[in-house]
């Protein structure tokens, strides 16, 4: 709530963009505050629901992929 998450991910899209490229990516889970990629233009391109088999190696119950378009 002190807005560092927001400083750290602002810094990585910075540099990735210095680097040249056009899209970043990132894969979370449900036991992350997702919402917050959203809120800083990440969209949600893919959502896996973990399996019972997976689930018993303790992944979780779901995973997301983002994608930022750097180029906007």
């Amino acid at each position: 709530g002190l807005g560092v998450g927001t400083v750290l991910l602002d810094a990585a899209v910075s540099h990735l963009s210095s680097l040249g490229a056009t899209r970043a990516h990132l894969y979370t889970d449900s036991n992350c505050s997702w919402k917050f990629y959203e809120l800083h233009g990440f969209k949600r391109t893919a959502t896996h629901r973990a399996n019972r088999e997976e689930r018993r190696h303790a992944m979780p119950r779901e995973s997301f992929l983002y994608e930022l378009d750097l180029t906007a």
